[in-house]
């Protein structure tokens, strides 16, 4: 029997600054993603995702993908 979220696209975004960080290898359908901003270690690091207009265009561009293969 397989997961449930087999099926599912994921996605990690990651800062090598970022405490909380990982490059995940154990899922099934995974892009990761590092981001390259400019961050001091922990709290930039991890609370500048926000703030990267690269973060928002790679999920306005992997959304337009899946919108577009769904029809």
């Amino acid at each position: 029997m397989g997961w449930k979220l087999d099926q599912i696209c994921w996605v990690n975004y990651y800062h090598l600054k970022d405490s909380n960080r990982g490059h995940l290898n154990y899922y099934k359908n995974l892009d990761n993603i590092e981001m390259k901003y400019q961050a001091s270690w922990e709290d930039q690091g991890h609370e500048s995702y926000w703030l990267d207009s690269s973060f928002y265009k790679n999920i306005a561009i992997a959304s337009e993908y899946v919108s577009n293969h769904d029809t």
